[in-house]
């Protein structure tokens, strides 16, 4: 396999002293677009400040994927075969400031291009760092050009681009900037923004200027223009502090613990050694120190807070004015350039009432509004009310909307392009939802065939707490009109993930529009892999019934061990239907009187698995059923934060955690109040991981409701110290954990009569204890004598 060879040269001086120079000479690595190169030898001169490097590395051709440099618009993948990489990178730091240098260097061979031509990336990077006092000033400027030449002479096609980022933070005061410009870009503003942030939680106001790219949203306005923007917003700012809702910490070994938070004693007790979660943290404005003490050592964990992420009694507002730009203005069937304002305030009236006004005005569109919503304890009600003029025809609209209760905030971002020729069309698109911990990217491409087929190609890439899952899919449709105002679609579809998990489905639908102003449409579609079945009907009824639509739902679940859980009891099971109802109505004959719409959503889920039978939210994705054991009597389960229940045993017996996300491992923590003297709510941590549209059934509580205790000795009759076993017994084999202290003592929750096996792995030892048949609550073992294994 041919290589390529790369020659290093880099050599940085400082003023020459009359000091003998101290040299020391290192092997360092070299590494060319994050991946190692070869070795270089390096000289540290520490008197004069001085670092050179020379040297050579070689880089095999058939090295992984490379991928162009970050100024480049079109990322791309190249192939091997394709790419060659030249690349230099230096580090120059002394006392404050920091300089780093980046040249490189990318050839291939374009696969959309015929034989013998070439297309060439350069992209030069600088990045500098000024760190003294209260004063940190940092810039990042990059240059690049990207050609594309014919017969290795010819270039047919050139590009420059330039970005400069400037950072400046000046005792909390922070300014920041950006310009970009690229000529392979037609007819484009550069792009230039700047920012102006006071560094405080309690009071934000910020300034941006040039290319407005990102949507200013309020309500129902969305505007990307060229122009001025003034705003202030707390909850739409990805980088502020975070609420935390919960901190997780480890015990290496039985010991007492003390949690102090802001410097008062929140909690001193003994853990056992495994994971601990502490919650509803008593957390002040701004930043929170958190300090775990076990075992002599501390750990300090820091708890940045904003009040003002609770979306309670705060104002937001946001202006912009100028000039709208050419995507968008495109996308309104406008003229490209014409001036524009857009702006809305939201006031928060109590801690759970809010009320907000927007507006955006350009010479064809007017529109304006009013919002309010009201978050209680039964979910969240929310009014709008808006009128617009858009092309000389006025319109009004009023919706009034009601959640059961509050689902995770999401943000999704669509894609979509059209040719009219090809008849071909191309989605993209993002999807993020906070709170749950992934992200999702997704794309798809689909190809006409014929006037009654289609075939589309799709790729989907999850990222799920700090794991990559991606899957691939493909699915053809065809439709077949029967009638003039009748016609039935078929699609047959296939999804495969890296997990092994594979999804095979189809749907059939019919369709019925009669006229131009009503029809009834109604579809199925079977999942042949998870056993789902899902109907919907809709329609359009005209003047008086505008739209409705029935959804149903039924997700059968495959049985499956799970032998890696924390509980035998824990498996995969049930079933669970899905109802919607959503119906609309309209008002207005004439086009140039002002319509009225009043729209009402209710979702709810009915969820079975055996005989748990569950109330709750539509479960959307995988899903969790959780009841108590009736040895518990009338005892409360659920998920609890502080003194308020998320989720919780209903009157059914059986509560519903419900969109949980699939394909990850996650851990789940419930609360039992009311628990019957000498009863048993047993672990009450589980560990899950959903499949597909997958649910699990978990039983909180055991009639086993004996606790016993006993000092653990060996053979010479020395008590057993800081050791982990297992106790186990032919009803249960997985066995439940237990630790014994500094003194051999040792005790065990959640045991029934009969003979036990106390097993200690590490030690090499047994022992076996036997529970008598009337024995109740508490059973003292007295000096159990352990055995080697």
């Amino acid at each position: 396999m041919a290589a390529l060879r790369i020659v290093l040269f880099v050599l940085f001086l400082a003023a020459a002293q009359s000091a003998a120079p101290a040299e020391i000479e290192l092997q360092c690595s070299l590494t060319v677009d994050g991946r190692p190169a070869g070795e270089i030898p390096v000289l540290i001169d520490e008197s004069e400040n001085r670092l050179s490097a020379i040297g050579e590395a070689v880089l095999e051709r058939a090295a992984p994927l490379a991928r162009l440099p970050k100024h480049v618009n079109r990322q791309e993948w190249w192939t091997p075969d394709e790419l060659q990489v030249l690349g230099l990178e230096a580090v120059f730091d002394v006392n404050a400031l920091a300089l780093e240098l980046h040249i490189a260097e990318a050839v291939r061979v374009p696969e959309r291009h015929r034989q013998g031509t070439r297309q060439t990336a350069q992209d030069a990077t600088v990045h500098s760092e000024l760190i003294s006092g209260g004063i940190n000033i940092t810039a990042n400027a990059s240059a690049g050009r990207e050609a594309l030449y014919e017969d290795e002479t010819d270039e047919v096609e050139a590009g420059v681009s330039f970005a400069l980022d400037p950072f400046v933070n000046i005792d909390g005061w922070v300014l920041e900037g950006s310009l970009r410009a690229d000529s392979r870009i037609p007819n484009a503003f550069p792009l230039v923004a700047a920012r102006v942030v006071r560094d405080d939680m309690q009071r934000e106001l910020r300034f941006e200027a040039g290319s407005l790219r990102y949507p200013v949203s309020g309500a129902l306005t969305r505007v990307q223009m060229q122009g001025l923007a003034v705003y202030r917003l707390f909850a739409n700012d990805g980088e502020r502090s975070h609420i935390p809702d919960s901190v997780e910490f480890d015990v290496e070994k039985p010991t007492t613990v003390t949690l102090t938070l802001n410097g008062e004693n929140i909690m001193t007790r003994y853990l056992y050694a495994g994971p601990h979660i502490v919650e509803d943290l008593p957390l002040t404005q701004g930043r929170n120190e958190l300090v775990i003490a076990d075992n002599g050592e501390q750990r300090v964990i820091p708890l940045p807070f904003d009040e003002s992420l609770l979306a309670r009694s705060h104002t937001d507002f946001s202006l912009s004015v100028g000039v709208l730009s050419d995507d968008f203005a495109a996308e309104l069937d406008a003229e490209k350039h014409k001036p524009a304002a857009s702006g809305f305030a939201r006031l928060g009236i109590t801690p759970a009432w809010t009320a907000g006004v927007y507006a955006h005005g350009d010479p064809d569109t007017v529109m304006g509004g009013i919002e309010t919503v009201h978050a209680t304890g039964a979910g969240v009600i929310r009014a709008n009310a808006s009128a617009s003029k858009s092309g000389g025809a006025p319109g009004a609209k009023a919706s009034l909307n009601w959640m059961t209760s509050a689902e995770d905030s999401a943000f999704a971002a669509a894609l979509v392009s059209v040719s009219a020729t090809t008849r071909k069309f191309a989605t993209a698109g993002v999807l993020a939802r906070d709170n749950r911990n992934w992200l999702e990217t997704w794309g798809s491409a689909a190809f006409r065939i014929g006037k009654s087929a289609s075939l589309t190609n799709s790729v989907r890439l999850r990222f799920a707490a700090g794991s990559i899952i991606p899957s691939f899919g493909a699915s053809a449709t065809g439709k077949v009109t029967v009638a003039p105002s009748v016609h039935v679609t078929a699609t047959v579809r296939a999804d495969v993930a890296s997990t092994g998990q594979t999804a095979f489905g189809g749907m059939i639908a019919v369709g019925w529009v009669p006229t131009s102003a009503a029809g009834i449409r109604a579809s199925a579609s079977q999942d042949f892999s998870s056993l789902a079945t899902d109907a919907a009907v809709s329609g359009n009824g005209g003047k008086n019934l505008s739209d409705f639509k029935w959804n149903t739902s039924i997700r059968r679940v495959q049985e499956a061990e799970a032998p890696w859980l924390v509980r035998e009891n824990l498996k995969y099971g049930g079933s669970r239907g899905t109802m919607q109802l959503s119906i609309a109505g309209e008002a207005g004959d004439d086009p140039g009187i002002a319509a009225w719409a009043v729209d009402a959503s209710a979702e709810t889920a009915i969820l079975f698995a055996g005989t748990s039978l569950a109330i709750g939210k539509p479960a959307r994705d995988s899903f969790v059923l959780f009841r108590t054991h009736p040895a518990l009597g009338s005892a409360v389960a659920g998920i609890k934060t502080g003194d308020r229940w998320n989720e919780r045993t209903g009157v059914l017996g059986t509560g519903v955690l419900s969109g949980i996300g699939s394909n990850r491992v996650q851990k789940i923590s419930f609360a039992v109040d009311y628990l019957p003297e000498g009863a048993d709510s047993g672990n009450l941590a589980h560990v899950v991981f959903p499949g597909y549209r997958s649910g699990y059934s978990i039983v909180l509580g055991t009639d086993a409701e004996m606790y016993a205790t006993g000092q653990l000795v060996d053979q010479n009759g020395m008590p057993v110290l800081w050791s982990a076993g297992i106790a186990r017994s032919a009803d249960t084999p997985a066995g439940i954990r237990f630790f014994s202290d500094e003194n051999g003592n040792f005790e065990i929750a959640g045991l029934k009569a009969g003979e036990w096996v106390l097993e200690l792995p590490k030690n090499g030892l047994s022992a076996v204890i036997v529970l008598p048949d009337d024995a109740k609550g508490w059973f003292e073992a007295g000096t159990v004598k352990m055995e080697a294994l």
